[in-house]
This record gives structure tokens, sequence and C-alpha cells, in this order.
């Protein structure tokens, strides 16, 4: 299993993970929310 990232920002980055099964490039950049603040 292999997981690098390609590219980041203080919102989010794209990866690209690695299996044994074949490869995910995730295209989108999911912002972390903390529902406490």
């Amino acid at each position: 299993m292999k997981f690098e990232i390609k590219d980041r920002d203080a919102a989010g980055r794209i990866c690209k993970f690695t299996t044994e099964h074949g490869t995910v490039t995730t295209p989108n950049l999911m912002p972390v929310i903390n529902p406490n603040k």
C-alpha cells in the first residue's frame, strides 16, 4: 500500500492512494469542520 500527497494547502490535499487492487486519485478537496467550534 502506498499513499502519496501530490499537493496541499490549508484546507485539504490531493493524493494518490495505491493498493494491490488499483490506484485512487483524490480529485476533491474536503475541508475538515469541527462541529464543536
